[in-house]
């Protein structure tokens, strides 16, 4: 009998020990979502705004290649994003401000 016990408790050591160095089940990575959203403007301007932190900093690209770092600043309403160089953009529901230049404004609207 105490052979019986002993070649037991050997056998459920040694399948614990095989259980614990079984390969483990990839774990999913997080998705990071990124949010786009296209604006067009007088004189065939067409702006990509591109965000992947919930609009805490993003990358505003015209169609002249140029393209903008920009973080989020404070704001009455909307969105509001800039940078050093004076480059802004706020928008919020259908349209957008944005300034490629300090101090002249361009009206956007987005393109749905």
């Amino acid at each position: 009998m105490k052979k019986v016990i002993f070649f037991v408790a050997v056998a459920l050591f040694v399948a614990g020990c095989s259980y614990q160095n079984a390969p483990k089940e990839p774990t999913q990575q997080a998705v990071v979502k990124e949010d786009v959203i296209n604006f067009v403007g007088p004189y065939d301007l067409i702006l990509e705004l591109r965000s992947s932190d919930n609009w805490e900093s993003a990358t505003l690209a015209d169609n002249s290649d140029a393209v903008y770092k920009l973080k989020r600043a404070p704001s009455g309403s909307g969105i509001y994003l800039e940078n050093e160089d004076g480059v802004s953009i706020h928008f919020k529901e259908n349209y957008g401000i944005v300034e490629l230049v300090k101090g002249k404004p361009i009206n956007v609207d987005i393109i749905k």
